[in-house]
């Protein structure tokens, strides 16, 4: 994902993403997101956003990432022009709990 803050360049971060599944498709519609420094604010924004999602269908993921200037592919930039987030695999999986309130998770990394 791209980004025009280049002081981000090397920061490691936490996305959050809230997806509704409509049965066919796990990612069939997306919700809220936001981004944190670390795991535990992460885990804090969702257990306060999943539950607010209207009905039982909505999900969520926590990943983390870092910044990565993308722009050399090309020797002939010689500056910053691509700075990505790209994620490491470490991800925690939110489902709303039976009570409709709670958020269970499927802790994964």
């Amino acid at each position: 994902m791209e980004t025009i803050n280049y002081a981000m360049l090397g920061a490691t971060t936490w996305r959050c993403h809230i997806w509704r599944d409509n049965g066919d498709d796990s990612y069939a519609e997306c919700g809220p997101h936001a981004e944190y420094p670390n795991r535990g604010l992460a885990k804090v924004w969702m257990n306060r956003t999943l539950p607010t999602q209207p009905g039982r269908i909505w999900w969520g993921r926590i990943e983390r990432g870092t910044y990565a200037d993308n722009s050399f592919d090309d020797p002939g930039f010689g500056y910053v022009q691509d700075a990505d987030w790209e994620p490491d695999g470490t991800e925690d999986i939110a489902f709303l709990a039976a009570d409709g309130v709670n958020v269970d998770w499927e802790l994964e990394g």
